[in-house]
């Protein structure tokens, strides 16, 4: 739970709102400092501390940046967590403008596993296909 002000106010909504008049929002190391945090938090396992701290992290982000890695952590915490649903909406900013490239690859897997939760079966083995083909194996019917 998100401790509140007097007026109400979310921390983070208050330091949002402080925000929007720096577009530069965090400093570079703070930015990085709070990537590392929460990808520490990831691979501890500890998913509501690093989908906090993501989430966190594109409420402060500058105007115009769409956070693609912040996005794409969520996404894997929503797989961890079996939400298919929330995996495919943070995948689908992650992804928006990557190139196909070897990569950029592995969020093709992803995506492949968040539509099997979401019991898009057909959709998942085209996300497969398309991960195998972009890593070169074109013959992907065996």
């Amino acid at each position: 739970m998100l401790e509140t002000n007097t007026t109400g106010d979310t921390i983070k909504e208050n330091l949002s709102r402080q925000l929007n008049n720096d577009a530069s929002g965090l400093t570079q190391n703070q930015n990085k400092s709070l990537h590392v945090l929460g990808y520490l938090f990831l691979r501890m396992g500890l998913w509501d501390k690093a989908e906090h701290t993501f989430n966190t992290l594109i409420a402060l982000r500058p105007k115009g940046n769409p956070c693609s890695l912040s996005h794409a952590a969520l996404a894997a915490i929503f797989l961890e967590k079996k939400d298919g649903k929330n995996a495919m909406q943070h995948l689908h900013i992650a992804m928006k403008d990557l190139a196909i490239s070897s990569k950029n690859a592995t969020f093709h897997l992803m995506k492949a596993k968040a539509l099997w939760l979401e019991e898009r079966h057909d959709e998942a083995k085209l996300a497969i296909d398309e991960y195998l083909y972009i890593m070169g194996n074109k013959d992907n019917n065996k």
